[in-house]
């Protein structure tokens, strides 16, 4: 399991223009809709599920953190609400462990 960094502003508000990208020196296998994410360097690994599988592919450094959002929503017939929390708590999770940046990212 993933741990929550609550003292990290990976995003200042659900529906801000930051543009999180992927970090792509992890090694990666999918199986099943869900990943399995293993970091050499830090011998990390890390599980996600559909829902964070798909939040990590849109983290392409050009789709926004309102784009996901409005994704998810569409994807998972969810409100508009349930897919900020969702979002929100998977970014600070994938940035904690390395696995997205927020670098040169405009909130």
């Amino acid at each position: 399991m993933i741990p929550i960094d609550t003292g990290n502003s990976v995003i200042e508000s659900e529906d801000c223009d930051a543009r999180p990208a992927r970090c792509e020196d992890w090694i990666s296998r999918e199986l099943d809709g869900e990943a399995i994410f293993y970091d050499i360097a830090t011998d990390t690994t890390c599980r996600l599920n559909e829902t964070a599988l798909l939040i990590w592919q849109l983290c392409d450094g050009s789709t926004s953190v309102r784009n996901i959002v409005a994704s998810l929503v569409s994807e998972y017939d969810v409100s508009k609400s349930e897919a900020r929390a969702d979002v929100r708590e998977t970014l600070s999770q994938l940035h904690s462990v390395g696995l997205i940046s927020t670098d040169g990212a405009n909130a």
